[in-house]
């Protein structure tokens, strides 16, 4: 039986057919289009159909709705082998907003990224173990491949 890869840190087992994705549907607020139906956004979206694809089964965890915590974060660096700024996203607003410049001692921007969730990279697939970013969505597959 094949490992369940998680996308985030995954909440139960859905496929991207049972999931609402955010961007999925086209039209949004006011009946203008969602921008994610611009080519190249939500790589979420693309790690998604990439496991569906495979039938790879998969947990998918929203993490708007669920942000990791910070011990959450502490473990997925330690398992990407990475400091706090390899995971953070720099053209999200919160980065701006709070006046980040990803020079921080690890420690703050793990407590900013946990209480702003949208400043951590993602997607990001988690085995027992073992994580990757999943940027590009191929190296998702990294976590499954023996």
């Amino acid at each position: 039986m094949r490992a369940r890869a998680a996308i985030g840190v995954a909440t139960r087992v859905v496929r991207a057919s049972q999931h609402k994705i955010p961007g999925r549907t086209k039209g949004g607020p006011h009946g203008q289009a969602h921008r994610a139906d611009r080519a190249g956004l939500y790589p979420h979206r693309k790690a998604v159909a990439l496991l569906d694809e495979k039938a790879i089964p998969y947990r998918y965890r929203e993490y708007t709705r669920e942000p990791l915590t910070e011990g959450e974060i502490r473990e997925i660096l330690r398992l990407l082998g990475s400091p706090a700024r390899e995971l953070l996203r720099t053209r999200d607003s919160a980065y701006a907003e709070l006046g980040l410049t990803g020079e921080e001692p690890d420690d703050e921007l793990i407590r900013a990224m946990a209480r702003h969730p949208t400043l951590v990279q993602r997607p990001i697939g988690r085995l027992p173990g073992k994580a990757v970013l999943g940027r590009p969505p191929e190296r998702l597959l990294e976590l499954v491949e023996c």
